[in-house]
């Protein structure tokens, strides 16, 4: 009996969640806050672009936000950072999704290309854009959603990326929310 007990209590420990936590991303004057089921996949500066740096946080069900930090004098909008955007993931997913010079999958443009969004960023609406896009690997397509938004945070523009497959985007709309109302100039930093 004590055995199994003993079993019972480890069993437990061992399959008790960890409680979701608050952390805060801080850089070059700029501040989001992010629960801990998103992960930092990428934090630092962009190669061969002076003054930017770049956040990458992965979440649950393949959610993605990425904070780009650009030079104050970058005048691009959410429009054209959502055009680059699509480029070079076309790019990527037709590199990275190839074996042998054989092509297994890539990405197929929405039809309706960019349509107009918005959303509570820093306690202020933010005009965007949005792109409905695939994602394709063994002729199996998986549908996306991305929105792009400009916010110019303490003398920085600032590119802010929400992408998710569109059968999980629904579920990480309040991680989402919360993050985009946390953000914040920063003077900090």
């Amino acid at each position: 009996v004590a055995v199994t007990v003993a079993v019972a209590v480890v069993a437990l420990v061992a399959c008790t969640p960890k409680p979701v936590t608050i952390e805060t991303w801080r850089a070059v004057g700029v501040r989001i806050d992010h629960t801990s089921s998103w992960q930092v996949a990428r934090d630092g500066p962009i190669a061969g672009l002076p003054d930017t740096r770049q956040l990458q946080l992965e979440g649950p069900d393949n959610g993605l936000v990425i904070v780009t930090i650009l030079s104050p004098s970058s005048t691009t909008t959410a429009s054209q950072f959502a055009t680059d955007v699509a480029s070079e993931r076309g790019k990527v997913a037709g590199e990275t999704l190839s074996v042998g010079g054989v092509r297994l999958g890539g990405q197929k443009a929405g039809a309706s290309g960019l349509a107009p969004v918005r959303a509570r960023i820093g306690g202020h609406d933010v005009d965007g854009v949005e792109d409905r896009f695939s994602l394709s690997l063994l002729s199996v397509d998986v549908p996306h959603v991305s929105q792009t938004f400009v916010v110019d945070a303490g003398g920085h523009h600032v590119m802010i990326l929400v992408q998710a497959p569109a059968d999980d985007w629904a579920g990480l709309q309040g991680d989402v929310q919360r993050m985009l109302a946390s953000f914040a100039a920063d003077p900090q930093r």
